[in-house]
């Protein structure tokens, strides 16, 4: 079983003036400050593939990923996307820990009952708890069967602020779209509730080769499949848009 380990030391401080944030999309190497047991991997078939057909960060047996920051006195905030291939028996937990690895708190668990599809988390840490921290990431299992299955985490974020609970205007955190390379459907989630959403497909030159435009809404982590079997292989581009903005993401159909 692979274990590939990789350390790094600097901390990252979020300002108390003006709030930053950390975020980790896994489509380069892990970077100061984050550090973990496990791998960075690509698509792993079927539908299991990061967003944008970058990386995401496989978590198997018993296998963490942490970050360490120096926390603001204020309210903070952790989100990411979390993709499990069987969590009968298994859970991904976020908990924080001062900068030496000791447990303070429990901050947030997807537990059993959820996999198959990506799903967006969002924990909200109270104010209170500052200065160097860690946050960490770890998969549990309580059964032996399924230890050897991996989960998977993409885009994390460690904020100030609170992801908005309806999405309003499109970007790249918004949404997953996958897989990507894709065969017969694609599958759009988005983090959190969206209105008036429309689905275009368009080849290379532009033209529309299928389109969903029924004023589409979708509550939280709610997955959208869209039907791509009357399309040939080839090179694609999806325009997702709403009143206020669209975002096109490039698609492959093997």
């Amino acid at each position: 079983m692979k274990k590939n380990v990789l350390f790094f030391s600097a901390v990252l401080v979020l300002g108390t003036a003006t709030a930053q944030t950390i975020t980790q999309d896994f489509e380069n190497p892990l970077s100061s400050p984050w550090v973990g047991q496990g791998a960075i991997v690509g698509s792993q078939g079927g539908n299991l593939t990061p967003r944008g057909g970058g990386g995401m960060y496989d978590l198997t047996y018993s296998e963490e990923l942490y970050v360490a920051v120096n926390l603001p006195a204020a309210t903070n905030y952790i989100s990411l996307w979390i993709y499990q291939t069987d969590n009968r028996y298994s859970s991904i937990t976020t908990d924080l820990q001062d900068a030496n690895g000791n447990f303070i708190r429990s901050v947030g668990t997807n537990g059993t009952g959820q996999s198959g599809y990506w799903q967006y988390q969002q924990y909200q840490l109270g104010a209170g708890f500052n200065g160097n921290s860690r946050i960490l990431f770890k998969r549990n299992y309580t059964d032996n069967s399924v230890a050897a299955n991996s989960s998977y985490l993409d885009d994390i974020s460690v904020s100030g602020f609170s992801a908005t609970s309806v999405v309003e205007t499109i970007s790249a955190n918004d949404f997953k779209l996958y897989p990507n390379p894709a065969q017969e459907k694609l599958n759009l989630v988005f983090r959190a509730d969206i209105a008036n959403l429309s689905i275009d497909i368009m080849d290379v030159t532009g033209k529309i080769v299928h389109s969903e435009k029924n004023a589409i809404s979708l509550a939280a982590n709610e997955n959208k499949e869209i039907n791509l079997s009357h399309l040939n292989a080839g090179v694609y581009f999806c325009k997702i848009q709403n009143d206020k903005s669209s975002f096109v993401q490039k698609v492959v159909i093997e």
